[in-house]
């Protein structure tokens, strides 16, 4: 009897250095392509723009392979942890993708544990975080570890009805009313008002230039630099951008007054799920409610292209509820190597993550929506 490929005993291959990651390109995006519930954050150009512009440390690609064919691949980072002479493994991307993963479609839980004991056996790390793990993902990851610690995010997700019409019903009528009332008064007071979509490349530098204004100048008032405080952040979401409209994958809405945008929206989307990454609106028309107005819009444009989520990620903000999207949770994933300096450097971690998750928690939970260092991406409109 001729054994099956699902018989085949899994090898991982290890591949480092910036010309390693990006002489895989076509291989990723293969197992992209494969991938059965992949996010924007696990495509080849989310993580080449963020290399090339945010990458830190040395990169690392894992590839699993099952009868010598790549059938999953993982993308690490490897620093100093806080400039000790401690090795740090987290996903590339960290901290400005809400979603990690592997890329691949094949014998998943079979790759994942893999991954994991390729991990534990390669030398010169201490401490590896794996964040932001939606469930199945953490449960794969999870089952071949003893002693990681895992803890959990919050997410939100909405799901899309089949025509606009129901989605006005099952908003529920306190929200309808407060929208129709915000647009109303902002047609009263600024009737040149309109929604902006980016539809053409030579649109994408002024939207993403009013989307760093207007997000930075709410997230200022509040005392926080924003996701945008550094030209490394502003360099690499114009890159993403780019790429995205490209590949069909921006959905970026603008609230205009005249020539004024006072609202925009920062979206991706991939197979029908449109991720609400960014925002910001001009404090100046707060009264209006820029940020429901411009949300309602991009909500009712992703159902219209036949959409079947609004995902609005990470972050536990109120104001997602009363669009009754549905509670979701990430997970993380953290663990060392054997050893005394691998003990030391987890606990540290540790504690640094419990005195981070006190912080949140005395701020109100804007905090999180505020750029802070674990969580670069913010999608709170205040006034949402």
């Amino acid at each position: 009897m001729t054994p099956s490929l699902d018989d085949a005993s899994i090898t991982v291959t290890e591949l480092r250095g910036e010309e390693a990651f990006f002489g895989f390109a076509e291989g990723w995006r293969a197992l992209f392509r494969v991938t059965p519930d992949p996010t924007p954050f696990q495509s080849f150009e989310w993580l080449a723009a963020w290399r090339r512009r945010r990458g830190r440390g040395e990169p690392i690609l894992l590839i699993a392979n099952e009868a010598g064919i790549p059938i999953a691949a993982m993308a690490l980072t490897q620093t100093r942890y806080r400039g000790a002479p401690l090795r740090f493994l987290r996903w590339m991307g960290a901290p400005d993708a809400d979603y990690h993963d592997f890329v691949g479609g094949r014998r998943r839980d079979d790759c994942a544990a893999a991954f994991v004991g390729h991990l534990r056996q390669m030398p010169g790390w201490h401490v590896c975080e794996l964040g932001e793990l939606r469930p199945q993902t953490l449960a794969s990851l999870a089952s071949p570890l003893s002693g990681a610690t895992q803890d959990s995010a919050p997410c939100a997700a909405l799901r899309l009805p089949a025509s606009r019409d129901a989605f006005e019903r099952q908003a529920g009528r306190k929200l309808r009313s407060s929208i129709r009332r915000r647009a109303g008064m902002l047609s009263e007071a600024h009737p040149d008002h309109h929604f902006m979509t980016v539809s053409r490349v030579d649109e994408l530098p002024q939207a993403m230039e009013d989307l760093f204004r207007l997000h930075t100048a709410r997230l200022n008032k509040k005392g926080y630099g924003g996701a945008f405080a550094t030209e490394s952040a502003r360099a690499f979401h114009r890159d993403v951008a780019a790429a995205f409209f490209e590949n069909d994958m921006l959905r970026m809405h603008r609230l205009m007054v005249g020539d004024r945008c006072i609202a925009v929206i920062y979206c991706f989307n991939l197979r029908g799920v449109t991720c609400y990454y960014l925002g910001g609106f001009d404090p100046a028309f707060s009264r209006y409610s820029p940020g429901v107005l411009i949300i309602h819009h991009a909500i009712t444009a992703a159902i219209e292209e036949g959409g079947s989520w609004f995902d609005f990620m990470r972050g536990g903000e109120e104001y997602k509820s009363r669009w009754k999207a549905e509670p979701r949770v990430n997970g993380r994933l953290l663990f060392g190597r054997p050893g005394l300096a691998s003990r030391v450097a987890v606990a540290a971690r540790r504690f640094e993550r419990a005195l981070w998750t006190l912080w949140q928690s005395r701020q109100g939970g804007d905090a999180e929506s505020a750029a802070a260092p674990e969580t670069q991406s913010s999608n709170t409109p205040s006034s949402a």
